[in-house]
């Protein structure tokens, strides 16, 4: 074995931070070599530039290496991220606060699984339409979405296909709907807050009749 063998031999051990720290700038991590080269640039959730991913030559090891950033980026994207946070809470307090209507009518529901995803609210974009649809009694429904007794618990973020069946139309308002929320209620049964994902324009029309909004 060479003596340059002998020397990278003794360095492998190292734990990879600490080879990672004890490279110089241009050398490869793993066997200390200077024939390196950058493979790709590597970001964040917010599409942001946080390390460069490199290969060496000789031993072909991929190794990150950090990209430093400016207190100026940094508070840049601390704003960024505060301002998206605030975002959000405004929105969901806007339908929060939008208004809700204690009602009383059933909606066919069915949270079967091969809904497409992006397939729209009506019931034809489902393959096979409505297999076994659970008719819920709506407790109080809004513009935005409905709440309604489920017999069992829904995980948030499932998304549902819907017939809503209003008693002052004559005909039911496809819809197509996301859990924003399940809570126990004293019968056993869960309160299932649902969000619109997409519902027939008509339908909103027609609830404002039937609490005697217009």
């Amino acid at each position: 074995m060479s003596d340059e063998e002998k020397e990278i031999t003794n360095r492998m051990p190292v734990a990879a931070e600490e080879r990672l720290q004890a490279a110089d700038e241009g050398e490869c991590p793993f066997c200390f070599d200077r024939r390196v080269s950058q493979v790709t640039d590597c970001f964040d959730a917010n599409h942001q530039k946080i390390c460069e991913l490199w290969y060496c030559q000789v031993c072909g090891g991929f190794f990150p290496r950090s990209v430093a950033i400016t207190p100026a980026e940094k508070a840049r994207r601390l704003q960024a991220e505060q301002k998206e946070r605030e975002e959000k809470k405004e929105a969901e307090e806007d339908r929060r606060r939008a208004p809700r209507f204690p009602v009383q009518f059933v909606v066919q529901v069915d949270f079967g699984d091969d809904i497409e995803k992006g397939a729209g609210h009506g019931f034809g974009a489902r393959r096979g339409g409505m297999s076994e649809p659970i008719v819920a009694m709506v407790m109080n429904a809004g513009m935005g979405g409905l709440c309604f007794r489920y017999p069992k618990h829904i995980e948030e973020g499932k998304e549902a296909l819907m017939k809503i069946s209003l008693p002052s139309a004559q005909r039911s308002f496809s819809a197509k709907g996301r859990v924003v929320r399940s809570t126990l209620l004293p019968d056993g049964s869960y309160g299932l807050g649902v969000q619109f994902v997409d519902v027939e324009p008509e339908y909103r029309v027609a609830l404002k009749r039937y609490v005697s909004l217009d």
